[in-house]
């Protein structure tokens, strides 16, 4: 059975305000068998990681021999921890390491401004998302744009808990139902 391996800080891990889940593993498997992909989903969703910790530990995903790897990652934001150029050019290293065809580029998310205005601010999130989003485009990488498809809808809010960041089951089923669209179209893109 094929394999997709999630990689990513504490969205990915399906953070619920205490502890880590399996909603974001388990989501993204439903959508599979739905959609007439069914495929084993790990999940290596890491609370706090940024992309300097997640090169750090890219063996773990590597080990897993993946069909598809998603990269989703927004602590670099965090109060400037990382520049987006570092930012970029880590995702740059890790799509090297895992080939840009079985990756799955995931821009930074939503979060509440009402809440992050400093932290993870706007034009921050813009910012980092447009040199993601630009790389991806300029390298035909699979790529979603989650910060923008958040926002499509008039009270994006419902898409995060309480705290303003982490995502609410109806973030996590947004979020799961994008990646598990992505892998389809990688895998309907083989078929031809």
């Amino acid at each position: 059975m094929k394999k997709v391996v999630l990689f990513g800080d504490s969205l990915t891990a399906g953070f619920n305000g205490e502890k880590t889940t399996n909603i974001v593993t388990e989501n993204v498997t439903q959508d599979l068998i739905n959609m007439g992909y069914p495929m084993t989903v790990i999940n290596k969703g890491k609370i706090g990681d940024t992309t300097s910790d997640a090169l750090s530990r890219l063996n773990e995903v590597l080990g897993e021999n993946p069909d598809y790897v998603t990269i989703f990652f927004g602590n670099d934001l965090s109060h400037g921890a990382i520049s987006k150029e570092v930012y970029l050019k880590n995702i740059q290293a890790m799509v090297e390491m895992i080939g840009k065809d079985k990756v799955i580029l995931i821009a930074p998310a939503y979060v509440d401004p009402k809440l992050h205005n400093v932290d993870r601010k706007g034009e921050d999130i813009h910012a980092y998302g447009k040199v993601l989003m630009d790389y991806a485009k300029e390298n035909d990488i699979s790529h979603i744009d989650m910060a923008y498809r958040m926002t499509v809808y008039p009270a994006a809010r419902e898409f995060l808990q309480k705290d303003g960041l982490h995502f609410s089951k109806e973030g996590n089923e947004l979020f799961a139902s994008l990646i598990a669209k992505h892998v389809k179209l990688l895998e309907m893109a083989k078929e031809i």
